[in-house]
């Protein structure tokens, strides 16, 4: 699991992306976001994007679902194996905060 405080609101954001990603196999990646208090936040919107260091014609994005309570949802399918940098983007008005990781996605 990922996590870090937003700057500004001071919101904590957390993603629950799985160690095990596989090529052409769809995971769920889920995301949580609650205010100072615990209180779950409700985006404007929230995105996955998915870029592949080593070819860029790769990348993709996907809207997240959103779940309730400050969760939210992308089914998520790598198309090929390898190092993949992970973004998820929350909007709050005319706010962006953004949560990365770096992952590996390994052959079925």
């Amino acid at each position: 699991m990922v996590s870090a405080m937003a700057k500004g609101p001071g919101w904590e954001m957390r993603a629950d992306i799985p160690a095990e990603i596989l090529a052409g196999v769809p995971t769920a990646i889920r995301f949580f976001l609650v205010d100072r208090a615990g209180q779950p936040v409700v985006a404007d919107g929230v995105d996955f994007f998915a870029y592949r260091p080593s070819d860029a014609s790769q990348d993709f994005s996907l809207a997240m679902t959103d779940e309730g309570k400050g969760r939210y949802l992308a089914e998520v399918t790598f198309p090929l194996i390898g190092i993949w940098d992970t973004l998820i983007a929350i909007k709050s008005g005319a706010q962006e905060y953004n949560l990365g990781k770096r992952v590996s996605v390994q052959r079925p």
